[in-house]
């Protein structure tokens, strides 16, 4: 379990790394960009296997304008951190989902006696031997991912007899940001009066560092680099209490 949980800690340390480096580069590049948007705002950015003009050369022709690129960044400068954190998020339901899923092998293959609970799995009773402890091991799994986050996590904890109560404070702030990514993924970043209602919140927050931005119902919640350190400082709290 130990090492799952170290390969997960430099994974997504590494992670929210690329997005902070990912960020500033393109920051620095609408920087540079202005001075050819202000040029020429309505001429087009060529993307094309080849130079321009030559014979063969296929050019792709939904290219925006100048304009339209600049104006796309600077209304949503948080853009890279909103993808990454998407990314932090599938890493999470990945780490809990190995440490299940070796709980489950070492019950079945080796006679462990981890707390792991009843699932619903198929069972091809045409398979025997390892083949048929696989099917079952993998079906399990599936089972697993198909739940809730926070279930996942109820019985990813009591699989290992571990006891996460101290960390209900970093468990808030994973919960936040998954509740983010799904407000991103599926509501184009509306917050609604559900969102809140399941988190208990009257109102989900950007970290700005040196600020603390409210955002309500009917506003647009966003990700800074400051809310993915917070996430993956979360994540690697829970994590060092499920798999020390």
């Amino acid at each position: 379990m130990k090492s799952i949980r170290i390969n997960f800690s430099q994974k997504i340390t590494d992670t929210v790394a690329d997005a902070v480096g990912t960020a500033m580069v393109l920051q620095l590049g609408v920087g540079q960009h202005n001075s050819i948007a202000t040029s020429h705002p309505d001429a087009k950015m060529y993307i094309g296997a080849g130079p321009p003009g030559m014979p063969g050369v296929r050019a792709v022709t939904y290219s925006p304008t100048h304009t339209q690129i600049q104006a796309k960044l600077n209304s949503n400068q948080n853009l890279i951190f909103e993808l990454y954190a998407t990314e932090l998020v599938q890493d999470w339901f990945d780490f809990l989902l190995a440490l299940y899923e070796k709980a489950v092998h070492e019950n079945i293959s080796n006679s462990q006696s981890y707390g792991v609970p009843s699932a619903k799995v198929k069972v091809d009773l045409s398979l025997s031997g390892g083949a048929l402890l696989n099917q079952i091991e993998n079906s399990a799994a599936k089972d697993f991912g198909h739940l809730p986050a926070k279930e996942k996590l109820r019985i990813v904890s009591a699989a290992l007899n571990k006891s996460i109560t101290t960390q209900n404070v970093h468990i808030d702030i994973v919960r936040t940001n998954i509740k983010v990514r799904n407000i991103l993924q599926h509501a184009g970043g509306i917050v609604s009066q559900e969102d809140l209602d399941e988190l208990g919140v009257n109102s989900l927050t950007e970290d700005h560092g040196n600020t603390q931005k409210s955002i309500s119902v009917g506003q647009r919640i966003s990700r800074t680099a400051f809310d993915l350190e917070n996430f993956v400082n979360s994540m690697i709290s829970i994590a060092n209490v499920l798999a020390p």
